[in-house]
């Protein structure tokens, strides 16, 4: 059986220019710096307009290669990428060295390389929740025990404006 020299060339090339195209349509963000209040085996990920801003997706995890970098690979986009990197949550996005939030970060056109290098300079953290209590509600028990459900909640009371009023016109 012989094999025409010019079809294996065609073909070849064919193939060659088709893996090369596959190869070069990928987007791949490298995280070339963390902040050093990094945990050591931090989970990292790109949330984004792609993803619709999920802040733990996990086809959006960054992995850590053998050289310490966190890379994530995505196909190739022809739409404006906006986007920040989170450790898994809101509550712990990348933020200015100060934790300061920052604007989202905006990736239109993609250079040759297709390789977007990544500082982060620090993260977000979480806010102190106030409670939301009222001067009239008083709380009875932080761990108020309901065997039934085999839980505990907090209970309160709340004592209306006028209860006062007539506690103290009662002799």
């Amino acid at each position: 059986m012989k094999i025409n020299f010019f079809v294996f060339r065609t073909s070849f090339s064919i193939i060659s220019v088709l893996i090369f195209a596959m190869m070069s349509s990928q987007i791949t963000f490298k995280i070339i710096h963390i902040p050093e209040n990094s945990h050591q085996n931090a989970r990292l990920f790109l949330a984004s307009n792609l993803n619709g801003w999920k802040a733990d997706d996990p086809n959006f995890e960054f992995k850590k290669n053998t050289e310490g970098f966190y890379t994530l690979v995505i196909p190739d986009q022809t739409q404006k990428i906006e986007y920040k990197i989170t450790q898994g949550s809101w509550d712990f996005s990348e933020a200015d060295k100060n934790g300061n939030p920052i604007q989202n970060r905006v990736l239109e056109n993609v250079d040759k390389s297709n390789t977007v290098e990544i500082q982060i300079g620090g993260w977000s953290t979480p806010k102190e929740k106030k409670h939301t209590i009222a001067s009239n509600v008083k709380i009875l028990s932080e761990n108020f025990t309901i065997p039934q459900l085999n839980t505990t909640r907090k209970s309160g009371s709340i004592s209306h404006p006028i209860t006062k009023l007539r506690r103290k016109n009662i002799p």
